[in-house]
């Protein structure tokens, strides 16, 4: 069941068994059958065919009471959430979206013994069980029953309360006197950039790395890279503003990708550049090195 309970309007509806399927709900709701109620209207704002004759007009909570977090999940009270790339071009339709998002434990399943009401805690993008053979190699992104689910399979953070299926291997407790703007960084955007960036990326000391693109995931990349001690960080970008804050954030130099990259790069990388760099991020490589 989702947190939230859509109000479908009909606009245009022919088909006889849309409508049936509204008058079923809607009669569910004058029952109190809640969860019979959100399940139709899932089913019908998910349904390809059914979404060119109706439209969700609005998204009504109808309490916490119907929350529904299964026996190793938890109930969160939504705190601080941000925006990700995945929330405008990734999630299915009639899906609440979001991935960067800290909350409070509201309430948690039978099961779940390292969590109690009232916990403030940091939800990883990426929801794991902790049991499956993916699991247990370290591939969270893999899990049979989790990856990434938020705001792709089953409904995500961008509302006043949300539900985590694995709760105890996919939240963290925030520390007292942590800052909370900061954290929700922690979720997703953050780590990205360090282990598909950084870590993939095999940065080493003395190494010389160039990012492309100084937007939210480079920059994280940026930082996280120096963790590494490279030799040259170099950030490329056409937008000035960005390349400023590249420099203030520990960039060695920053490169306008509009103005005669290939040649920089080959400079940075002491001649060993490939002659088309700068053009792809493959091509920028020096013989030997490696892209993420």
């Amino acid at each position: 069941m989702t947190n939230l309970r859509p109000t479908v309007e009909l606009k245009a509806v022919e088909s006889s068994a849309v409508r049936e399927s509204i008058d079923r709900a809607k009669q569910a709701e004058r029952d109190g059958r809640w969860a019979d109620a959100c399940a139709i209207y899932e089913s019908l704002v998910r349904d390809p065919g059914t979404l060119a004759s109706t439209r969700l007009a609005a998204l009504r909570w109808l309490g916490r009471a119907y929350l529904e977090q299964g026996n190793r999940g938890a109930a969160l009270d939504v705190l601080e959430a941000a925006v990700a790339s995945a929330d405008v071009v990734g999630s299915p339709p009639a899906v609440a979206q979001a991935l960067n998002v800290i909350g409070i434990v509201y309430q948690v399943g039978a099961a779940v013994s390292t969590l109690k009401e009232g916990d403030p805690v940091l939800i990883s993008c990426i929801s794991s069980c902790g049991k499956c053979d993916y699991c247990r190699r370290g591939m969270y992104s893999h899990c049979t029953t989790g990856g990434w689910i938020l705001g792709n399979r089953i409904d995500g953070t961008q509302a006043e309360y949300v539900r985590i299926p694995h709760a105890e291997t996919s939240l963290y407790r925030i520390p007292p006197g942590a800052d909370k703007d900061a954290l929700v960084m922690l979720s997703d955007i953050l780590p990205t950039g360090f282990e598909c960036g950084v870590l993939n990326g095999k940065v080493e000391p003395g190494s010389t790395v160039a990012i492309v693109g100084a937007g939210p995931i480079g920059l994280a990349s940026l930082l996280t890279a120096q963790f590494y001690s490279p030799a040259q960080i170099v950030m490329i970008d056409r937008d000035p503003y960005r390349l400023e804050v590249a420099s203030r954030f520990g960039a060695t130099a920053c490169v306008d990708s509009g103005v005669d990259v290939r040649n920089r790069l080959a400079g940075y990388c002491m001649g060993h550049g490939r002659p088309d760099a700068g053009t792809r991020n493959a091509s920028a490589l020096r013989e030997g090195g490696s892209s993420q």
